[in-house]
């Protein structure tokens, strides 16, 4: 273990290297070897571009781990900090609906879709590129699983704070609480954890261009993904990444 990359609530992820390759090395707390299970069972043996791989588990000093590609890049909060454009942001973020539509084609929901859970790499004369990571909240699809809120509050779908089984649309609507961020600035809802888990079963946001006039075009395409109901919200990720590289396509506005 070379040094920290960054920690979580229920994991830390280190540089580690054996003396001939570097890798990332997730390790859990004993408690949560549930999740360094699932975290090898979903991720083991994926093949996407915007997706990254895990590739073995082992064990240190008792906490459970899981080996995965070192990934260069930022978090995605901090490469929006940097100022993007309106496009550039779409056009990067359909490479997260991508991954999503891979998942989602194999029966798995990721569950928590946020921030933190997507590196952007790429270069000077490089297009940005988002990889998504982090498979420990995943579940297959009809899985039965004991009832409960599982996900980060400010992205949580109507479904989720409801502790239903979530679905591909959970990954949807969480996804487009992400973009509105990306795009605004804010989240959809604020407040006590009470308060958002209500407003996102209730309330409807804001439209996007009461906060940015310029993304205008967009409020149907984000208030869609942000439907209360899951049938209201696209059709699926593939569609969604459609529907963001044409938006970005058709899109000249300021950088953020």
């Amino acid at each position: 273990m070379l040094r920290e990359l960054d920690r979580g609530v229920s994991s830390r992820v280190y540089l580690a290297s054996d003396g001939k390759r570097l890798a990332a090395a997730k390790l859990f707390a004993p408690r949560n070897a549930q999740r360094a299970r699932r975290e090898l069972e979903v991720g083991q043996g994926l093949k996407h571009p915007n997706l990254n791989p895990v590739t073995e588990a082992f064990e240190l000093n008792g906490h459970p781990g899981v080996l995965m590609p070192l990934v260069p890049g930022v978090r995605l909060t901090a490469w929006l900090a940097s100022g993007q454009g309106i496009e550039q942001i779409l056009s990067t973020l359909a490479g997260v609906a991508d991954a999503l539509s891979q998942l989602h084609s194999i029966g798995v929901v990721h569950r928590d879709i946020k921030p933190e859970n997507i590196l952007i790499g790429g270069g000077p004369g490089r297009a940005p590129h988002a990889t998504l990571l982090d498979f420990d909240l995943a579940v297959r699809i009809g899985e039965q699983a004991p009832p409960s809120v599982a996900g980060t509050i400010a992205y949580l779908s109507p479904e989720q704070a409801r502790a239903e089984a979530a679905r591909p649309a959970a990954d949807l609507y969480s996804f487009g609480a992400l973009l509105y961020q990306a795009l605004t600035g804010q989240v959809p809802f604020t407040g006590s954890v009470p308060e958002v888990l209500s407003a996102h079963a209730k309330q409807e946001p804001l439209r996007p261009s009461v906060l940015r006039a310029e993304l205008q075009p967009l409020d149907e395409l984000l208030l869609g993904l942000l439907a209360k109901r899951p049938e209201d919200r696209p059709a699926g990720a593939a569609e969604l990444a459609t529907a963001l590289r044409s938006a970005a396509a058709g899109m000249v506005v300021d950088p953020v």
